[in-house]
This record gives C-alpha cells, sequence and structure tokens, in this order.
C-alpha cells in the first residue's frame, strides 16, 4: 500500500482542481498558483470501517510542501502516506484516537527524517471523526483549519507555527515588517529535534476548511465574505483557489470543506466495502485492501528481525576470521569458505522476499503475474470531472 500511494500523491497537479465527494461530504480545490512551478500541496480524504470502533473512520488530511526546501512534494507525499498507514494500522490495533493521532505524527515526522535527511520538510493538518459530534484535529506548522458555523462565521480554530506567533508571546519584542518577510516555521514535519503535538478535540455541529498557507494570502476578511456568500462547499473551494490566483498566486492553495454534520457513522450493508480503505484525491478514488496494509508490516517486522540476525552473523564470523591462524592456502580456502556462509544465504533470502517474487521459474510469467496483482489491488479511477459537477 505504502509504494502504491506514494506513487499516487507524489504526482503533482500543476492546474485548477477541483471535486465534490458525496460519499465522505467534502469538497477539494488546488491550484499552482501564478509564480510556483511546481504544486507541492497534496490533499487527501479517505473512509474505512473499523470493525475495533464498530464505525466509519474517516479522514481528511492536507500537507503543504516547504518551498524553501528541497524536496517539498516529496515531503508532503511521505507525510500524508506515513500518517495514513500509521494511524489505520494504530486503530486496528486497538488503540485510542488520540494515541493514535500522536504516534502517527511522530511517525510521518520519522519517516520525512530518514527518506531526506532534513533537507525537506512539510506541514500537516488532518481532522479524523468517527463518531457524530466528535472531531478530533492536528495541525503542524502553518496550514490551517477553520471552523465553519451554521450562522455563516468562519474562524480559525488552530495557531500558525510560526516565528511571527513565537514573538508575539514573548513580551517587548514587536513583529515588525522585517520579521514578518522573512517569517519562518517553528514546527514541521521532517524538523531536528523534539516535535511538541497536541490533539484537540471538538463537540458540536459545525463543518470545518483545512487550507494551506497560499489561501491565507487572501486576508481573514475576504475569506468571510467568500463563506457568507457561498452557494454550495465546492463554489466556495474554487472561489478560495482563484482569488489567491488574483492576488497574485504567490503560492500553491489547497483546500478542503468538510461537512461533518452529514456523515454516516454507523453500520450499513449498502454502505460497508468490507476490509478496505477508501482514498478519494485529486487524482480520483482508489480502494486499497487492509489485508495489504498488515502484510506490509509484517514483512517490515521480519526484515528487522532478519537485518538484527544479519549483524550478529557478521560480526561472529569477523571474530572467526581474527582467531584463525592459516597460512596463506588455508587462508583463502577459508574465504572461500566465507562466501557461501550463512550471511549471503540471508542476504539472498531477504532481497526474494522484498521483491515479492512469485514461485515461478519463467521471468515473463512473473512480471505478467506481478502486474496482474498491482490492477487489482489499486483500482484507480482517475477521471474526477463528474465529482467536480
Amino acid at each position: 500500500m505504502n509504494d502504491l500511494l506514494l506513487d499516487r500523491l507524489n504526482k503533482p497537479i500543476n492546474n485548477n482542481r477541483s471535486a465534490f465527494i458525496h460519499e465522505v461530504e467534502a469538497s477539494l480545490a488546488t491550484t499552482v498558483g501564478v509564480i510556483r512551478k511546481e504544486n507541492e500541496d497534496r490533499a487527501i480524504v479517505t473512509r474505512f470501517y473499523s470493525s475495533k470502533l464498530d464505525a466509519f473512520l474517516y479522514c481528511y488530511i492536507l500537507s503543504d510542501g516547504m518551498g524553501g526546501m528541497a524536496s517539498g512534494g516529496l515531503a508532503a507525499t511521505l507525510t500524508i502516506t506515513e500518517f495514513l498507514v500509521t494511524i489505520t494500522e494504530k486503530i486496528e490495533d486497538g488503540f485510542g484516537i488520540e494515541q493514535a493521532i500522536k504516534t502517527a505524527v511522530h511517525s510521518a515526522n520519522e519517516k520525512v527524517i530518514n527518506r531526506l535527511n532534513y533537507k525537506g520538510g512539510a506541514t500537516l493538518s488532518a481532522i479524523i471523526t468517527y463518531k457524530p459530534n466528535e472531531i478530533f484535529y492536528i495541525n503542524v506548522g502553518d496550514s490551517r483549519i477553520y471552523e465553519c458555523t451554521s450562522d455563516n462565521s468562519i474562524f480559525q480554530i488552530t495557531e500558525d507555527d510560526d516565528i511571527k506567533n513565537l514573538i508575539k508571546k514573548l513580551e517587548g519584542i514587536e513583529v515588525n515588517s522585517l520579521i514578518a518577510q522573512r517569517n519562518g516555521l517553528t514546527k514541521f514535519i521532517g524538523m531536528e529535534g523534539e516535535l511538541d503535538i497536541n490533539v484537540e478535540i471538538y463537540s458540536g455541529t459545525s463543518d470545518f476548511f483545512i487550507t494551506s498557507d497560499g489561501i491565507s494570502n487572501i486576508g481573514s476578511t475576504n475569506l468571510i465574505r467568500l463563506y457568507a456568500g457561498m452557494s454550495s462547499s465546492n463554489d466556495f473551494v474554487q472561489r478560495c483557489i482563484h482569488l489567491a490566483n488574483w492576488f497574485g498566486g504567490i503560492d500553491n492553495s489547497t483546500a478542503i470543506y468538510i461537512s461533518t454534520s452529514k456523515l454516516t457513522y454507523e453500520k450499513s450493508d449498502s454502505l460497508i466495502i468490507k476490509d478496505v480503505i477508501e482514498i478519494w484525491d485529486f487524482q480520483g478514488y482508489s480502494v486499497f485492501p487492509l489485508s495489504l496494509l498488515k502484510a506490509e508490516n509484517k514483512d517490515s517486522i521480519s526484515k528487522t528481525k532478519k537485518s538484527k540476525s544479519k549483524s550478529k552473523t557478521i560480526e561472529k564470523e569477523k571474530e572467526k576470521e581474527k582467531e584463525l591462524n592459516f597460512d596463506n592456502k588455508n587462508q583463502k580456502k577459508q574465504n572461500d569458505l566465507f562466501i557461501t556462509s550463512p550471511v549471503t544465504l540471508i542476504e539472498k533470502y531477504e532481497l526474494t522476499k522484498a521483491s515479492d517474487l512469485i514461485k515461478d521459474s519463467h521471468p515473463d510469467k512473473k512480471e505478467k503475474k506481478s502486474n496482474k496483482t498491482k490492477t487489482n489491488i489499486f483500482k484507480d479511477i482517475s477521471n474526477s470531472k463528474n465529482n467536480e459537477n
């Protein structure tokens, strides 16, 4: 699932795109903007029926790759993928929602660090819900989450993790124009040092709006006016990205609007697609078996154990080699023996396991069968024009 989802999300959307997704009551929109050449924002909406919770669990996730760092788009892709995979796994393992979210955030942070070595970073904003009137949300960086009330009010419920807000909390220091211009993030996914996070819980019937910082450029007054005059959620998100472009389009802009009060949480045989996670993004709709996620986790644990075993074997072989005092002829025989030692056999086994080779002696048949498996697992409907309408 990880590799397939990574490949899917890492394809940037470098034009304007929007969609309304009835199944998850969400409207999405994105634009590359006017200045940037590539869209490094990523957004995804998911749903799966949790046997542990006995309810549908919905996740709405947005990540903004940091343009000032290398591989911002890849950092955002890694952030969303690792967060989604981890939170799904932990919830099905019996974790509480709050603990699962915290674990998923830290796992995403480690993933980005290990893959990009502090050369890439991203924001993370997510809303998770599995029962009426209870919303869990997390925000890292300067993407934002807004509450949208029934009386046409919209206001930010998260705080930007940036230098401006940090300075505002310090007495005797003013935020001047130079500080505002050179503003940077104090927290993001992929940062060095400890990542301190808080999971917030909301109780109520409001809708929610998640945005990357490109939409922040239109200003709170204009955002309030757009929301008050909207005819539909899809109309609202489209107008937000267009106005961001009319204001110069200096950054990528992405938005997710969620009507949580309209969601279906309870079990319904007509709605449940068992043992799968459904995913919607700007590429369309896809379905992943949860069993694939579990299999990947088992393989990962197995590889870790084998790696430790391999390291111990290598150390033992090196110790033996140092202790042995053969003459040149006997030393050559010992070297030949070392080449065919269990270490090499373990390495070969790992390579076979990692590539998921099918037991078949004919290479062409292997490739054919492997491709067929991918097609069945990764059901992709890339044309989302029906959703847009």
